[in-house]
């Protein structure tokens, strides 16, 4: 079995509210509560995709909230999958409402960028398992 867990974006989004602190103990919670309950189960935490504030704004706080995330799947050996890096990083929503992968309100995506996001996944999970099965 495996959870593939994609979270943050709401979480970073009001500014001043994210600590690494709240989201490292939210995180802690939710990874605690799926191992009592699959033990056997891997888990894959997402990064989130880039976003603005308010149509314009940049978030700080999803690199913040991305390095959290890094860090603790490497501390807790879970997989990690940096769908923020894959997408482009930093700004990239911007190109991605531009190619029309992104609604207007530059937070989330249209059909056809929830498919790409999908679509890219599937490829990494596919090559992990490759990887996998070459060791």
């Amino acid at each position: 079995d495996l959870f593939i867990v994609s979270l943050g974006t709401n979480d970073a989004f009001i500014p001043g509210r994210f600590t690494e602190a709240r989201f490292t103990g939210q995180l802690d919670t939710l990874v605690s509560n799926l191992r009592q309950r699959c033990p056997t189960a891997e888990i894959l935490l997402v990064s989130p995709a880039d976003s603005y504030r308010n149509r314009r704004d940049r978030n700080p706080d999803l690199a913040r909230l991305t390095a959290v995330l890094r860090t603790y799947a490497q501390q807790h050996d879970l997989a990690y999958w940096d769908f923020n890096a894959v997408q482009g990083g930093y700004g990239s929503i911007s190109q991605w409402r531009t190619s029309g992968l992104a609604l207007n309100d530059f937070v989330h995506f249209s059909t056809k960028g929830y498919d790409l996001q999908g679509l890219l996944l599937y490829l990494a999970l596919q090559d992990g398992f490759a990887a996998f099965l070459h060791r």
